[in-house]
């Protein structure tokens, strides 16, 4: 099985680093200097809030609890309770230390990136993170599922896979940046990591559209399309909404802009809707079905070929938002960045569960794909982590004098390691620490590699 390999193509070594490393500098600076983290513990800390998603109860201690009705036995053999609080406690995403002041999501800075852009039909729009404490961030958006939350710029491809998002603050300082307006400065943003503009095509909604964003993008070789505000067509000189609603269902109005090579389309459906594009025209003409409540039934209208093709690869941001919000992670925090933690990872749940269903011809349900990837981080062992940490190995003499045979040359002796608590000889201190057997409770297997820079973790379905 390859379902836990692709969440480390986005969970990768450098990743569990970046965390290791900022979560035990962030213990140190508050004063918690016996506190270490390993790569085996954070993966077992990910397995088990990855399960709170699809295994939810009202606490996240009663995952621990000795009552029969509550308390479950994978959470209990991954960690213990204080195990799992103490990370949760001290996990961090970047050095306090080293903060820019200006910029309000420094703290997930280091953690936010963009991931390659490989699909055809990309579309923008804005996804909602909930969020009930308080920030200068948080936003609140009628109408929407999440009202309450951090809103973030989101780039996706027509079937929902996430490729870049951007959390939004507020309004930007800097007006050289704000006098493009809003709209065009989040698309160009999100389009800056595109290589190749020429084998894309961009779709977004009123909010962003605007005549002048169309000739940018064109400029730039971008192919794109968007529902477009009656005040931003450029004085297109289509029919007036009034007038067009007037007319009977399916009536369309059209322009072309042959300098800029754009076209400006009105089309009467429900209601008025205006779309513009540097790519497709109203030809070809399709039909769609209807509901007709005076005939009290189902009539053919005819659709425009660019409402049609907006309307097919539109949906992606929502059909991402819909597979987090299936089995989004119920562990709570009191860190305003912690909501934007969980749903990053989330995400990475998501795109993982897609991809694989669009490699492989054996397509699963979101479900057990999560739960396979949360049972297998869980029963990951950490024996391996504990002896290349680099945190607490130092040598001491047993509290008791107690003598014990050495881990390496099993002759007895008063010293032991004080961190993974084995005896060991001052000179065989340095080389039990070289070794590395890997133990993968999942497979049963033993896995050895004499260097430490080569390490691999091995866990096959």
């Amino acid at each position: 099985m390859y379902w836990l390999k692709m969440f480390f193509l986005f969970f990768d070594d450098d990743l569990i680093n970046l965390i290791l490393d900022f979560s035990v500098k962030y213990a140190q600076q508050n004063n918690r200097h016996g506190f270490c983290l390993s790569k085996g513990e954070l993966l077992n800390f990910l397995g088990i809030m990855l399960f709170s998603g699809y295994h939810t109860l009202p606490q996240v201690p009663l995952y621990w609890s000795n009552e029969e009705d509550k308390g479950i036995d994978i959470v209990k053999k991954c960690m213990s309770r204080n195990r799992f609080q103490a990370i949760k406690r001290n996990i961090h995403l970047s050095d306090n230390s080293n903060l820019d002041k200006d910029d309000k999501f420094s703290k997930l800075r280091p953690y936010l990136d963009a991931w390659g852009v490989f699909a055809h039909n990309l579309s923008i729009y804005e996804q909602m993170v909930p969020y009930f404490g308080r920030h200068s961030c948080k936003m609140f958006i009628k109408g929407k599922p999440v009202r309450f939350g951090f809103k973030q710029w989101c780039l996706c491809s027509s079937d929902g896979y996430l490729f870049y998002s951007i959390p939004y603050a507020g309004a930007i300082a800097n007006k050289e940046r704000t006098s493009l307006g809003l709209g065009r400065e989040t698309v160009n943003n999100l389009l800056a990591n595109v290589d190749y503009p020429a084998r894309h095509s961009i779709f977004f909604d009123n909010f962003f559209s605007s005549y002048q964003l169309l000739v940018d993008l064109k400029n730039k070789g971008l192919y794109a399309t968007g529902t477009i505000r009656s005040n931003r067509t450029g004085h297109c000189p289509l029919v007036e909404p009034k007038i067009m609603s007037k007319r009977e269902r399916g009536a369309y109005d059209c322009a072309y802009d042959k300098n800029n090579k754009i076209s400006m389309v009105r089309w009467n459906d429900n209601s008025i809707v205006t779309i513009c594009s540097n790519v497709y025209s109203v030809e070809p003409i399709n039909q769609v079905r209807r509901y007709n409540r005076k005939e009290k039934r189902e009539i053919h209208v005819q659709e425009p070929n660019v409402i049609a093709r907006y309307n097919r690869c539109m949906g992606g941001v929502d059909l991402h938002d819909n597979g987090i919000a299936n089995y989004r992670i119920r562990v709570m925090g009191n860190i305003w960045w912690w909501p934007i933690f969980c749903n990053s990872i989330d995400s990475i749940i998501v795109n993982c569960w897609k991809l694989y269903n669009s490699v492989y011809q054996n397509k699963i349900s979101q479900l057990d794909f999560k739960s396979y990837v949360a049972l297998r981080l869980m029963k990951t062992d950490r024996l391996v982590e504990v002896r290349f940490d680099d945190c607490g190995l130092t040598v001491t003499r047993h509290p008791n004098k107690a003598r014990r045979r050495c881990r390496e040359c099993h002759s007895h002796t008063v010293h032991m390691c004080k961190r993974c608590k084995v005896h060991l000889h001052v000179s065989c201190f340095e080389k039990y620490h070289q070794k590395w057997i890997y133990f993968c409770r999942p497979t049963s297997q033993w896995c050895v590699n004499a260097t430490q820079k080569n390490m691999e973790v091995l866990c096959t379905g």
